[in-house]
């Protein structure tokens, strides 16, 4: 009998079903084998603990806690899930870790600890650092798509697609979250439309900054055209016939060599 190959096609691979399977599946490979995964599985882990003991000592310690546990929980599964849906390319860059913790940690701060009342500009600082974490992953995710033969965009088509994204989910979905909820909850988050306008501009500074540094780094460093890629996609079942030991070598392979991902 030959032997059996766990070969799925583009269309198979990227159903619901096939994502949930592979993000179950790849999860653990990512925290056992990526020092980064597990840094900010810590970092934004002890986020949420800090929330969570922070209300149990003393309740309503910090305003928006509901929210703020939601968007770090969410911002955890989120980055977890795309390491393993692309665990084969090495998953996201350490940077683009950096930057997801970083900013997760200072809009909990600018709440929790004031820093939003002390320091004028941190707003500002935040929405920085959430447009460019924003726009990093989005670019990451259309080149390991256009890796795969996905979607055929070049550099620079990427990082327009990723800044724009970063602005419409960071800039104009957030404001008008902040808007509806001053509206419906009188939350106070609106403070006029200068202060509205001056944060799309730092989203939109913060994901210009991030693209065009990825853009540079990609330019610099080529990385084989798709098609290779594309025939190395195929799983091939070894070991337990799970294939998730020839997974492992290549998610080794590619986070040390290509995404200098420290172990």
């Amino acid at each position: 009998m030959p032997a059996s190959r766990n070969i799925a096609t583009e269309a198979e691979r990227f159903t619901l079903s096939s994502l949930v399977a592979t993000i179950y599946r790849n999860t653990p490979i990512v925290l056992r084998t990526s020092r980064t995964a597990r840094y900010t599985a810590i970092g934004l882990g002890g986020v949420i603990t800090y929330l969570i003991i922070g209300q149990i000592i003393d309740p309503g310690f910090t305003n928006y806690w509901w929210y703020q546990l939601f968007q770090t929980t969410a911002t955890l599964a989120v980055v977890l899930s795309l390491d393993a849906l692309f665990v084969e390319e090495g998953g996201m860059a350490w940077q683009t870790h950096l930057l997801v913790v970083g900013a997760t940690l200072a809009d909990t701060l600018g709440t929790a600890g004031h820093m939003y009342d002390k320091i004028v500009p941190y707003d500002k600082f935040v929405h920085f650092a959430g447009g460019a974490a924003l726009a990093a992953g989005a670019f990451q995710t259309l080149t390991f798509l256009e890796r795969r033969g996905v979607v055929t965009m070049g550099v620079y088509q990427r990082a327009l697609v990723a800044a724009l994204i970063s602005f419409l989910v960071a800039g104009v979905i957030w404001e008008t979250y902040e808007y509806m909820s001053d509206v419906v909850f009188g939350s106070g988050r609106v403070h006029g439309w200068g202060d509205t306008i001056g944060d799309l501009i730092s989203d939109s500074l913060g994901a210009i900054t991030a693209v065009t540094i990825m853009v540079r780094h990609e330019s610099a460093n080529p990385h084989h055209r798709p098609a290779e890629h594309a025939a190395e996609m195929p799983s091939i079942g070894v070991g337990d016939g799970s294939g998730q030991e020839l997974v492992l070598d290549r998610f080794r392979s590619h986070s040390a060599d290509e995404h200098r991902i420290p172990r």
